[in-house]
């Protein structure tokens, strides 16, 4: 009885192992298979959060190449917003410290159509202009700024971006604006002058940025949000504009755009 007992058990398992084997190869089988084979194999995919803090992770390391890199896979996936304003500023800064300017231009433009202020755009664009100021490209910056203020005519960039026109047009020796009164309403509205590296919409980010600055070597500081709810990291005050200028070359040497305010 117990040796028919053990037979009946054996058959039973000998069936079920039939059974599995057949589903197993069954095309139901064979997909449930390659599902959790993909499920196992597939990379974690970053939350974009963690993707944001990535690229701003190895911009801080000075991987300029690795946060473009990220910055380009982030602003390919449309689903990616929250952070977009940052991170196209940030992949900017990596190729200009790439030596990639006209990329680093392509990104300031997107940047342009991303922002919904008048003055957010115009930084942007004269942010553009800038570059090829520090390139001593006179013809150049002298158009890009010249087409930023008629774009932009009136907002919180009007009175640089018409200092910077009359600046070059005297390194060109060309009257092409004149406003000698600008930079003296400035002044006087304004105690110091000071140079602006960044923008950012989230202070967070602005943070992290202001770290890397003062980890540099700079009196990097933040200023409070505008009526945009912007925050901007700036290096230094200064009593004149010639020493803000002077302190604005020593950054775009390092890789940062500059913007000496007012």
């Amino acid at each position: 009885m117990k040796t028919r007992r053990l037979s009946f058990f054996w058959v039973i398992v000998s069936f079920c192992c039939l059974v599995s084997e057949a589903w197993a190869f069954s095309p139901t089988g064979a997909a449930t298979r390659r599902s959790r084979t993909e499920r196992e194999t597939r990379p974690a995919v970053l939350s974009e959060r963690s993707s944001y803090d990535k690229v701003l992770e190895l911009f801080l390391k000075e991987d300029y190449a690795g946060a473009a890199r990220l910055s380009k896979d982030y602003t390919s996936n449309a689903k990616n917003t929250a952070n977009l304003q940052d991170v196209l500023y940030l992949h900017s800064l990596s190729l200009f410290k790439l030596n990639r300017a006209g990329e680093a231009r392509g990104k300031l433009s997107e940047l342009e159509k991303v922002f919904k202020s008048p003055d957010e755009k115009a930084a942007a664009a004269a942010s553009a202009g800038d570059s090829y100021f520090y390139d001593r490209n006179w013809a150049e910056a002298l158009q890009s700024y010249q087409d930023t203020l008629n774009k932009y005519p009136r907002t919180d960039q009007t009175a640089y971006l018409r200092s910077r026109i009359s600046e070059i047009s005297g390194q060109l020796t060309r009257a092409v604006v004149q406003s000698p009164s600008l930079s003296q309403v400035a002044v006087e509205e304004k105690p110091f002058f000071t140079v602006q590296t960044g923008a950012f919409s989230k202070r967070r980010n602005a943070e992290s940025f202001l770290k890397k600055l003062k980890a540099d070597g700079y009196d990097a500081y933040l200023e409070h949000p505008d009526e945009h709810n912007v925050y901007r990291v700036r290096v230094g005050k200064f009593a004149t504009r010639q020493e803000a200028v002077a302190k604005a070359s020593r950054l775009n040497q390092d890789g940062y755009p500059t913007k000496v305010i007012p």
